[in-house]
């Protein structure tokens, strides 16, 4: 594996050298989308949805594959667009890592992300759209899915109703989705997949993670899903590949569902009490109603990355008073206030009053915010929310687009969901640390945070990995990490060069700018990018992009 992926990146070089693939923000073309429209046809197969001859759209704006696989007995559907690698310059990316992210929310769509923050294009105020310098398919390739049903393009037959209320829920669903996507595009299926995400991706990555561990780990029923999502029993109808291999999935999860429970067993799935929710291992724990019999992955799981994540919301409520009050916010009594109010919280979370103590916690941004002025906690410098035009909801809401991403028309699109967030209030003070000793025994794993997010920061998420009970955390908690710096030319052939040959951190003397801190040891990495706030990727987008490509290329190795 370590030689193909070797022999992967020499070949990368020799591309780039040749077409010399853009990496700067250069004179952007901009589009006339929602200021004179135009025909945007493209033929798409439905079973694939690979697209046509492009027309009105810049190249790379069009997801190489996009589409729709259902994840639910009623019809509720999960939407998908992937981006090839933007390096491969006409060759075959052979073992190129692909890239799944995952906004947070809960309920807010990964084609936000990929329109804002990391994707090949990102989207203006006036709706136009500029070339992505920091783009992450600039040498892997990158999978949008808009879960859980409910958000973005994706669709909840039921309303409510169709919404998982929590994590176990929402991994049944996405791996239904990972399923039927690998199903229908089987020659990406050994190609390395890392998992990444945002906010409240610090739970949904994890617990998605832990899932895949544990039905590999499991003696599949159903053999066929590694040939593809074949049609189970000698006489059931042929399906398209993605909607057997998801259907494979579904039918495991009804069988599960249909089991009568034992009483002890019958609250709620992914953490019973609070000493569930909270404590560290026995392994498998906040998962532990994980249904048997479930098909194998039809994908190489290898490494999992998230930024400003929300994972362990006891002790991460707990440092909201430190964080706003050490970055110059708060005077010492409106800091003592605030720790008081955090406390309240807590009292919650240990009385298992989840949606209290999310009602709470929601009232304590508030008052944070108020008290200091600041826009938002996300990032102490802004003077407005992330995407206050809401341009990326416009955008993707135009027929044209809807028809370029090969989205349901009667879609109407929004990049955080209201019935989402209402569906999972119960699960978002539940704490998934519990997972990562688990993970950390079998997967390469990222956290990194922006330097000015006092919600979901530095302080936040050192709280809980401080504390974090796995096989290595004594010599991790004593590392004392290092600057890491950007590299000094934008050019993507010199990056592509330099990734090749994974050297240390460029020295300070060589006139190259700080990008920000990180220690590691063993397969946990913790990261700091400086001069960004909660959306790292669109704040310091080269930045967000070498930290990503260094890391998954050492994991790999």
């Amino acid at each position: 594996m370590a030689g193909n992926i070797r022999a992967w990146l020499v070949g990368l070089a020799l591309a780039l050298a040749a077409e010399r693939c853009l990496a700067v923000r250069d004179a952007a073309w901009i589009s006339s989308l929602g200021r004179t429209p135009e025909s945007a046809q493209a033929s798409a197969d439905a079973g694939n949805g690979n697209f046509g001859t492009e027309r009105s759209f810049p190249r790379g704006l069009k997801p190489t594959f996009a589409g729709y696989v259902n994840v639910s007995h009623d019809g509720s559907s999960i939407y998908y667009a992937y981006y090839e690698s933007s390096s491969r310059c006409g060759e075959d990316v052979g073992e190129a890592p692909i890239v799944l992210w995952l906004q947070g929310g809960p309920g807010c769509a990964s084609t936000f992300g990929g329109h804002y923050e990391l994707g090949p294009w990102s989207v203006e105020s006036d709706l136009g759209v500029t070339r992505n310098p920091g783009a992450w398919n600039r040498i892997f390739a990158l999978l949008l899915v808009d879960q859980p049903v409910g958000s973005g393009y994706s669709v909840a037959a039921n309303g409510s109703a169709s919404i998982p209320t929590d994590e176990l829920g929402m991994a049944g669903h996405l791996y239904a989705a990972l399923q039927g996507f690998f199903a229908r595009h089987r020659e990406l299926q050994e190609r390395p997949l890392i998992i990444t995400g945002e906010s409240y991706a610090g739970k949904y990555v994890p617990s998605i993670a832990h899932y895949i561990l544990q039905v590999t780990d499991q003696q599949p029923d159903a053999r066929a899903a590694q040939e593809g999502g074949a049609a189970q029993g000698p006489d059931a109808p042929e399906q398209e590949p993605g909607a057997a291999a998801a259907a494979l999935v579904l039918a495991a999860l009804e069988r599960a569902s249909a089991t009568p429970k034992p009483a002890a067993t019958q609250a709620a799935s992914t953490a019973t009490s609070t000493a569930a929710s909270t404590a560290q291992p026995p392994a498998l724990r906040a998962l532990r109603a994980l249904p048997r019999g479930l098909p194998k992955p039809l994908f190489r799981l290898s490494g999992l990355a998230v930024g400003n994540g929300l994972t362990d919301p006891r002790a991460q409520t707990q440092t909201l008073a430190a964080a706003a009050f050490y970055a110059g916010l708060l005077p010492p009594a409106l800091r003592d206030e605030v720790a008081g109010r955090a406390a309240v919280v807590v009292n919650l979370i240990d009385e298992g009053q989840w949606v209290a103590a999310h009602t709470e916690r929601e009232a304590l941004r508030a008052f944070i915010t108020n008290a200091t002025g600041i826009a938002t906690m996300f990032d102490t410098r802004r003077t407005e929310e992330y995407d206050p035009t809401k341009a990326v909801d416009r955008f993707l809401n135009l027929p044209e687009v809807k028809e370029m991403m090969r989205a349901r028309p009667d879609v109407v699109y929004a990049s955080c969901s209201d019935a989402v967030r209402k569906a999972m209030s119960g699960d978002v003070m539940r704490s998934v640390k519990a997972l990562f000793p688990d993970i950390l025994r079998r997967l390469p794993v990222l956290l990194y945070q922006g330097q000015y997010d006092i919600l979901d920061g530095v302080a936040s998420v050192t709280s809980w990995v401080s504390a974090l009970a796995w096989d290595e955390a004594a010599e991790f908690n004593q590392q004392k990490g290092a600057l890491w710096y950007l590299g000094g030319d934008d050019d993507a052939t010199v990056r592509a060069a330099r990734l090749c040959k994974r050297p240390q951190p460029r020295a300070p003397d060589q006139g190259h700018v700080p990008a920000g801190w990180r220690r590691s040891h063993g397969r946990l990495t913790h990261a700091v990018v400086y001069r960004a706030g909660h959306m790292v990727p669109h704040d310091q987008p080269l930045a967000a992009q070498q930290l990503l490509e260094d890391w998954v290329l050492t994991a790999l190795d």
